[in-house]
């Protein structure tokens, strides 16, 4: 396996832990008690499936969701859930 595709568990080069989440049906969420607003997890939301106002808690539209964890990486508030 090369080194640019050993994270990849599928010929389309798709991430395996993104795979794993999608047959697990596992559901990204935002727990609002905890979201502050502040943006930063729609803003690294690549499929633009994030939204809100500022200093209102954001949701997450499933339907447009990849489940890339980006908003859990950049979250500082802990906010982003996995259920």
């Amino acid at each position: 396996m090369t080194e640019s595709n050993q994270n990849s568990c599928c010929s389309d080069g798709t991430d395996k832990v993104q795979n794993i989440l999608n047959v697990l049906d596992i559901r990204i969420l935002i727990n609002e008690p905890l979201c502050t607003g502040c943006g930063l997890c729609a803003e690294k939301c690549s499929a633009n499936a994030i939204f809100g106002k500022a200093k209102i808690p954001h949701f997450i539209d499933q339907n447009l969701c990849i489940k890339c964890y980006a908003c859990y990486e950049v979250c500082e508030y802990d906010a982003i859930k996995f259920y």
